[in-house]
């Protein structure tokens, strides 16, 4: 892989919206093409809070409600997520003195970052597969962009983790 063609696309000086814009797109199409596998994707859901909280998800009848309703609870969930994760990262890279880069830098290597999983997280098993991929964008990124060794960005991905795998067990009554 050349990554002298991956360093200039993430060199770009990108500003917040064109970023923005970029993910809603992105998550829109994802969200729109996770629909098919809705259900599938939900009884998956069902059976890990069975296992994990002794007690099952509300059931959603999967008529056009239902779908729509899926499409909307993803939508909003993938743009919650990034928001609280770009201001995560942005907080940890001032911790550690690399803020210098602007807030811009954190959202476009987010953003951009995701692209693997936004392409290919609607498919069942092959989405698996795009989370590392976009988490080794999202560090090669971040470390471009903000000037810091990678050691420094894998543990900020795995404080990250951490603190999405808390919170989902706080929200889950753990």
């Amino acid at each position: 892989m050349d990554t002298k063609k991956i360093s200039k696309y993430f060199d770009k000086d990108r500003t917040v919206m064109e970023s923005v814009i970029y993910t809603l797109l992105l998550a829109l199409l994802q969200a729109g093409l996770s629909i098919p596998f809705a259900k599938t994707f939900y009884s998956a859901w069902n059976e890990a809070a069975l296992a994990i909280m002794g007690k099952g998800l509300p059931q959603i009848e999967f008529t056009t409600t239902g779908y729509v309703f899926m499409f909307l609870a993803l939508y909003l969930a993938f743009l919650t997520l990034i928001l609280i994760s770009t201001l995560f990262v942005h907080a940890y890279l001032w911790l550690f003195g690399a803020s210098k880069a602007p807030f811009r830098h954190t959202v476009s290597s987010i953003c951009y970052g995701l692209t693997p999983t936004y392409l290919l997280g609607w498919i069942p098993y092959v989405s698996v597969a795009s989370y590392p991929i976009s988490l080794a964008a999202i560090i090669f990124g971040l470390s471009r962009r903000h000037q810091l060794p990678r050691w420094k960005f894998s543990m900020l991905i795995i404080a990250l983790l951490l603190l999405l795998a808390s919170a989902a067990l706080y929200l889950m009554g753990y």
